[in-house]
């Protein structure tokens, strides 16, 4: 766990600990709980949430999730259904999956994990990300240049490992595909986005 050097006087960060290991010395309960991205990265989502249930003040805890559904949308079928970026994310899901730390969102599964753990005002919000600055609405385009930025800078490291080790492409194979997903995801005329 990274922390940031200057903590406010109300916060009380934890001490490291393996998020899918025991949590017996956690010592505290929390307020709040924010976690980001996480899928792809968690084996078993039914033990995490049993054991953040646990450690949540009783009555007033707060827990949230923001997870990126990786599957490219695309409402005007301005994208083609054999587009680089399709091809890239069906390969990448296909391999955590493999792996055995899925990175699929499936919000109903979710909500059911989360019920059976004990949370309560279960609430689900969807956003659109988009891959670049296609849409008209000024804060929609500045956060798409965001994401852009991100996603392109990241889109070998992310997928390197995955489908190196589990699907068997090579290193160069991986990196064409990405490099088609980037010059894709940078054209305009592709209005499609992911959901967050």
């Amino acid at each position: 766990m990274i922390q940031p050097k200057m903590i406010p006087r109300t916060m009380t960060p934890p001490k490291p600990f393996d998020l899918e290991g025991s949590w017996e010395t956690v010592d505290v309960d929390w307020d709040f709980m924010h976690v980001r991205t996480l899928f792809g990265s968690i084996q078993n989502w039914p033990d995490l949430y049993k054991n953040m249930i646990v450690h949540l003040k009783p009555g007033c805890g707060y827990m949230e999730q923001v997870e990126i559904d990786w599957a490219p949308q695309c409402d005007d079928d301005s994208l083609p259904t054999d587009s680089a970026l399709s091809q890239w994310a069906s390969k990448l899901l296909d391999a955590m999956d493999q792996y055995g730390r899925p990175m699929r969102v499936n919000p109903e599964k979710t909500r059911q994990q989360l019920a059976l753990a004990g949370f309560v005002d279960i609430s689900e919000t969807v956003i659109r990300a988009c891959y670049n600055p296609w849409p008209e609405d000024a804060t929609e385009k500045e956060a798409a240049r965001w994401f852009n930025m991100g996603l392109s800078s990241g889109l070998t490291a992310l997928s390197c490992a995955p489908m190196v080790r589990m699907l068997g492409m090579s290193k160069e194979e991986v990196e064409g595909l990405c490099d088609r997903v980037n010059k894709e995801i940078c054209m305009r005329s592709y209005h499609a986005y992911c959901r967050m």
